[in-house]
């Protein structure tokens, strides 16, 4: 009986042995990557008048025309190429700044309306999915083709002493 108790425990333990050699654990790591890269450009709005309030829209058109352009003409406006995967969804926060400013210190008051944002594949044909949106609110885009354009334009109360003392040049960060 012992010889047989024995033999099953051997056979119990070399059956055991087998399954854990057959059965094995993988461990498998891997990341995703989701480049995304955002490309701004530096932006000259030209000669503007003092004294005066501009309105400029998301593709660039600006009211009143300034100095030297004719109705129609375009800025360039502030834009943003943002480049990712295809169809991925990216949600676009604009830090704006309240105001344009000399070296010399005045201040060019700069606001936005609900209208003076707007982003798309082909973002100058307002017609193909351009989508306006408030750019003081976080806005959620689509990479259609893997691929968008972002666009601000915005409000500027010139004062009637911003060109005092040769103060000319006023930049602001977007």
């Amino acid at each position: 009986m012992k010889a047989v108790f024995s033999l099953a425990m051997v056979v119990l333990l070399a059956s055991s042995m087998a399954f854990a050699q057959a059965s094995g654990v993988s461990t498998v790591v891997f990341s995703l990557s989701n480049p995304l890269t955002v490309t701004g450009a530096d932006v000259d709005w030209g000669e503007l008048s003092a004294g005066t309030t501009y309105t400029i829209s998301p593709a660039g058109e600006i009211t009143p025309p300034p100095p030297g352009t004719s109705p129609g003409d375009l800025l360039d406006p502030i834009q943003w190429t943002v480049e990712g995967s295809l169809g991925a969804m990216v949600n676009v926060v604009i830090s704006m700044p309240g105001f344009f400013q000399s070296d010399g210190g005045i201040r060019v008051p700069y606001t936005v309306n609900t209208q003076s944002a707007g982003w798309g594949v082909d973002i100058f044909d307002n017609t193909v999915n351009y989508v306006p949106f408030d750019p003081r609110v976080p806005e959620v885009i689509t990479l259609v083709d893997g691929l968008a354009a972002v666009q601000l334009g915005g409000i500027l109360t010139i004062p009637a002493n911003a060109g005092a003392n040769d103060e000319t040049d006023f930049t602001g960060t977007f």
